[in-house]
């Protein structure tokens, strides 16, 4: 998906120790869940340029649903 579509963009992805999401607006939350829908992390970065830490979970795929002021989207990251 574009940066229109979801409103950031995000790389790496697969990711080994931090996810990079850059936003077109602030970015409120981003919580990342495991394939089992438990929510495994949770930050509150409020920039439009946020670093999420993934280095402290196991390799596998984890859903992240990103919050900005005007949307939220879930996108999927594979974990190295």
């Amino acid at each position: 998906m574009s940066i229109e579509e979801l409103g950031f963009t995000f790389y790496p992805n697969p990711v080994k120790d931090v996810l990079n999401i850059n936003g077109l607006q602030t970015i409120v939350s981003a919580s990342v869940m495991n394939m089992l829908g438990q929510q495994v992390m949770n930050v509150s970065p409020g920039v439009t340029n946020a670093q999420i830490d993934m280095s402290t979970l196991s390799a596998g795929v984890y859903l992240v649903q990103v919050t900005t002021d005007s949307r939220t989207s879930t996108i999927r990251v594979v974990k190295e």
